[in-house]
């Protein structure tokens, strides 16, 4: 070959690879210097503790509502309580009965409550009807909503009767002519019409009292279609005394007690019960004012 020849072929000639490590100083490093990554890492992990500080507290309270809803949801819901049963049965009242007496009017006035007060007594002894208590009867009075010594006409009957609820109302009055005859007329008004029901009247000494008592109530059940004694029970016989003089000591005794005097009351009561011992009404009587200051205190006795 030529000198020309092999001049042109070393200048055609293509180039020698070069070597591997200076191929590696000629190409820029692709590793990050060393102070750089150490502040991307600070910088992360400070990011990071900032965010679970800040979300920690909202992580709790809800993880703690998903566990109280799934405990409440496991649990039975609380049986709600019963409703209370109505009270369905008649409702009754018995004012307090005029006093009409020919003469010794104002000693016979105390027997005005005692009639009321017993046939309250024996009308409560049917568990089929609801008889309202004299004392909401004298509540009336102590407001001075009702008058005790005011004659007893229908319209007033039905005006008290409206006020305590009842359904039936009875009233009446009692006569006592001269030598002590008596005459006792009752009668029961249905409030919401103002109807009559029933009229009735007895006549007698102590007889008619204790007929009154214990007589009436059964035939006053009949006429005001008023739910009868159960069979099996009995009510509380009337005692059956010689003279009224027992039913008037009792009457004098509950106006004592109306009056606040519990002394005066509890005398009296122990003389009812000295006569009739196993009357139930005046027991109840002893043990409300005996209580109450009635350790001493006498009553006069009556006609």
């Amino acid at each position: 070959m030529s000198p020309e020849a092999a001049a042109w072929a070393y200048h055609t000639a293509a180039p020698r690879p070069a070597t591997r490590p200076a191929l590696a100083r000629m190409l820029p490093s692709r590793r990050p210097p060393r102070l750089a990554s150490r502040l991307v890492s600070r910088l992360v992990s400070r990011l990071v503790s900032r965010l679970v500080s800040r979300l920690a507290p909202l992580v709790l309270v809800l993880v703690a509502s998903l566990a109280g809803a799934a405990r409440a949801g496991a649990q039975e819901p609380p049986t709600p309580p019963p409703a209370p049963v109505p009270d369905t049965r008649p409702t009754v009242a018995v004012m307090y009965f005029s006093n009409v007496a020919l003469e010794r009017r104002a000693e016979w006035e105390p027997l005005s409550r005692g009639l009321a007060e017993m046939l309250v007594t024996t009308l409560a002894t049917n568990p089929g009807i609801r008889v309202v208590e004299r004392a909401r009867l004298q509540a009336l009075i102590d407001e001075g909503r009702l008058s005790a010594s005011a004659r007893v006409d229908p319209e007033t009957a039905v005006r008290v009767g409206r006020l305590l609820g009842a359904r039936h109302m009875i009233f009446g009055a009692f006569l006592v002519e001269p030598g002590g005859r008596m005459r006792i007329d009752a009668r029961a008004v249905e409030v919401e019409t103002s109807r009559v029901e029933h009229v009735e009247s007895v006549e007698g000494t102590a007889g008619a009292l204790r007929d009154l008592v214990q007589g009436r109530p059964p035939r006053l059940a009949r006429e005001l279609r008023l739910p009868q004694m159960p069979a099996g029970v009995r009510p509380a016989a009337a005692p059956r005394p010689r003279a009224a003089r027992w039913y008037v000591l009792f009457s004098r005794a509950l106006v004592e007690e109306d009056e606040r005097r519990p002394a005066e009351a509890a005398a009296l009561y122990r003389q009812v019960l000295d006569e009739v011992p196993d009357y139930e009404p005046a027991r109840r009587g002893l043990a409300r004012t005996a209580g109450a200051g009635g350790a001493a205190g006498t009553g006069a006795p009556p006609p």
